[in-house]
């Protein structure tokens, strides 16, 4: 996601720029088939609206920003997994909290007289140590399922701003 939700690979500047100079040179066949060979989110949208021109622009308008939530979709499929972990992560947490103090009032009911000090410390380190894991995995998941969401929108919106621009100077 790191690699995929960057602005210059969802909108790479040179396919921009080299889609404008074909338009404003008339080269529309050359242009269409620049776009069929570019799999970058803009490359993506521009294609599904070119392919709908003949049709009208607001038919074109109406396949960009069909390809645009298909797009955004396949890519937030992948960003959800990171909120299921943050979800997750804390529950985790607690089963190995619950577990471990299960086993530390197993050694009291255990102990004839004076329960020994340091097997419950270790059943209660044992429980905060999971408990500080499954909190550990939860943040950074929490933190980067919102900062690829948000790109994500950015980027979204963006793209379809962009094709929306492109496509009308044709």
């Amino acid at each position: 996601l790191l690699l995929d939700l960057r602005p210059g690979e969802a909108v790479p500047p040179s396919f921009v720029e080299e889609f404008t100079e074909m338009v404003n040179k008339r080269q529309f066949k050359q242009a269409f088939e620049l776009c069929r060979n570019e799999t970058s989110f803009i490359g993506r949208v521009l294609t599904a609206g070119m392919g709908r021109l003949q049709y009208g622009i607001e038919d074109a308008r109406e396949a960009m920003a069909q390809m645009t939530e298909s797009v955004k979709s396949g890519k937030d499929s992948w960003i959800s997994y990171l909120g299921v972990v943050g979800t997750l992560g804390p529950l985790l947490g607690l089963v190995g909290t619950v577990s471990g103090m299960v086993g530390a009032f197993r050694k009291l009911g255990e102990a004839a007289g004076a329960p020994d000090a340091g097997l419950l410390a270790g059943e209660i380190s044992h429980a905060l140590v999971v408990t500080l894991v499954g909190v550990a995995v939860a943040v950074p998941a929490i933190f980067f399922f919102t900062m690829f969401k948000n790109r994500l929108t950015s980027i979204s919106v963006n793209a379809a701003n962009l094709a929306d621009d492109l496509l009308t100077q044709m």
